[in-house]
């Protein structure tokens, strides 16, 4: 049996909701005691939105990803990490959350310059069959083995 129409009917009566028009601001920032602290984007709102929750699923980053998010009053403070690619790198950013619209006050691109970190020097010095010595390593640095090359 094939059927060309399907009805469906809710129980439910929808109401429509109003849609708010919330106007922000976009721009570069720097947390200074921060890893990631010179790669942060401050979205500051132009009216307050105390009201207003947003979590990192309703920011949409272009060209990098969100690692974390702070709200400090009626700011938001995105810390990017994984960018696309080393050098020049122009971060879109989208803000989207149901019932509201979110209309960017200047421009809504961030230009980064990302560097590459140095390759540390660490030497491997081994102490018997079992054991071995690490040198030139600092306390927050992270290492693996048994995967290739360090």
């Amino acid at each position: 049996m094939n059927y060309k129409k399907i009805r469906y009917q809710f129980a439910n009566n929808f109401k429509f909701q109003k849609i708010n028009d919330i106007k922000f601001n976009v721009h570069k920032h720097s947390v200074p005691k921060e890893i990631l602290g010179e790669y942060t984007i401050k979205v500051s709102f132009v009216e307050d939105i105390n009201n207003i929750n947003l979590l990192p699923e309703n920011f949409k980053v272009k060209n990098a990803m969100i690692k974390k998010i702070e709200k400090s009053g009626k700011d938001y403070i995105l810390y990017l990490d994984n960018f696309e690619k080393y050098g020049n790198v122009d971060v879109g950013l989208e803000i989207k959350k149901q019932g509201y619209k979110f209309i960017f006050n200047n421009q809504h691109k961030v230009s980064f310059d990302v560097k590459k970190h140095q390759t540390p020097k660490v030497k491997v010095y081994a102490n018997g069959p079992k054991s071995i010595v690490l040198s030139g390593v600092s306390e927050k640095m992270e290492y693996r083995n048994n995967f290739g090359k360090w």
